[in-house]
């Protein structure tokens, strides 16, 4: 499943300025959620619990002029959610009381037994 990026930054210029300010700009984030990492033991592991507005909020401070989509196109997550809804709608729900009468019916049926 392909995954949108939220955010473009706006600034072009020489790709060699602009891989050098994409790492200014990864070193300064991950030094300002530091402390919101999702694994703390493997330093590898580059994942932060953190809201779009306090990204966008470290951006400007960091003074990089960026734009965020806030409801990205992710096509097939969209895609996949309708599938889901479809089949979950489409699955008999039952209560608890209908599977205990199902289960112990009140009254039990007796069929007909022939050659006793």
């Amino acid at each position: 499943m392909k995954f949108p990026k939220h955010n473009y930054v706006n600034e072009p210029q020489s790709p060699e300025t602009e891989t050098l300010q994409k790492l200014r700009l990864e070193n300064e984030l991950h030094k300002a959620f530091n402390n919101k990492k999702v694994n703390m033991l493997k330093y590898r592991k580059e994942f932060f619990n953190v809201s779009l507005d306090e990204i966008e909020q470290q951006i400007k401070i960091i003074g990089i002029d960026a734009e965020f989509s806030r409801l990205p196109e992710a096509m097939e997550y969209r895609e996949t959610l309708a599938i889901l809804e479809k089949y979950n709608s489409q699955i008999e729900h039952k209560t608890v009381e209908d599977i205990i009468a199902e289960e112990f019916p009140s009254t039990l049926k007796i069929d007909a037994v022939t050659n006793l």
